[in-house]
This record gives C-alpha cells, sequence and structure tokens, in this order.
C-alpha cells in the first residue's frame, strides 16, 4: 500500500467483505467512520480507524481479510509516524 487513496480503496474492500461475511455491526461503523464522520484532518481518521479495527481484533475472519486489516493498519501507523 502506497498512497491514502490506496488505503480507501482496501478499507472499501474490507467493509464489503465484512459485510457478505456476516459483520455487519463491524462493516458499519467502519463505514460510519469513513464516509459520515467529519474529521479535521487524515491523522484524526487514521487514529481512529485503528483504534476501531484493532478493537475487533478478535473477530473470526477470514486470513485474507484479517492480512488486509492488518496491512492498513500498519500503513496508518506508518503514516502517523511520519
Amino acid at each position: 500500500m502506497k498512497s491514502s487513496e490506496e488505503l480507501y480503496l482496501v478499507l472499501d474492500e474490507v467493509i464489503a467483505t465484512l459485510d457478505s461475511g456476516g459483520f455487519v455491526g463491524f462493516a458499519n461503523v467502519l463505514r460510519h467512520r469513513i464516509r459520515t464522520v467529519a474529521w479535521t484532518s487524515a491523522s484524526e481518521l487514521f487514529e481512529e480507524l485503528i483504534r476501531v479495527l484493532e478493537a475487533h481484533n478478535s473477530e473470526p475472519i477470514a486470513a485474507e481479510l484479517r492480512l488486509k486489516i492488518d496491512e492498513s493498519i500498519r500503513f496508518m501507523k506508518k503514516y502517523l509516524a511520519g
């Protein structure tokens, strides 16, 4: 993952996969944070997304989806670290 735009595409895939896999509540939380809440900065959004994704780390989701989530978290942490 090399850009914020790519991150958003991956997160859209994560949300769609969560929806289709029966994790509608988790998907709705992510969708709300990304599309509804007005953030003052990308950093603020990324901090919240990391918190939400890590809070749901124990969800029994497919390994491929877990990899996408972990990759997204790594990208956002790297972005925040500068």
